[in-house]
């Protein structure tokens, strides 16, 4: 808490704070900021979220479809985009506000790695009863 409050008064100029300073040059600040950030937009990555969307669907166990629970790409991205962003971040300190920007990007492999702890602990429907069984620790 401290710590944030010396943050708070540097960001200020109200208390200087020894060994920490601003960068006097803004611009370049920002540009440094802007390129660091800007680094995974440079790309285009459609090839390679084909490539993995379509090596994921082909190595989908086969079996028992019908009676497992099955779920599709836009079921996970429409809960993933009703995350609400001012909640506080899950034990895996994953923010809410990640998972709803990055909605189209996860959809593919968390809809696999559902897809995957379904078949592998035979999650069976049974009417509206909700299916208890035990997920493996290690699904990959």
């Amino acid at each position: 808490m401290r710590r944030a409050w010396e943050g708070l008064g540097l960001m200020s100029g109200h208390k200087k704070v020894k060994g920490a300073t601003l960068s006097t040059n803004t611009t370049d600040y920002v540009n440094e900021r802007n390129h660091f950030y800007a680094r995974f937009d440079s790309r285009d990555f459609s090839e390679e979220r084909r490539r993995v969307t379509e090596t994921l669907l082909t190595t989908l166990p086969a079996g028992e479809e019908a009676d497992v629970i099955s779920v599709t790409e836009h079921q996970v991205m429409k809960e993933l985009k009703r995350c609400k962003p001012n909640k506080a971040a899950e034990p895996d300190n994953v923010k809410p506000l990640v998972l709803k920007l990055c909605a189209e990007q996860l959809c593919t492999i968390l809809t696999y790695i559902l897809t995957c702890l379904c078949f592998s602990a035979k999650c069976q429907l049974c009417g509206k009863c909700h299916a208890s069984s035990q997920f493996p620790e290690n699904i990959l």
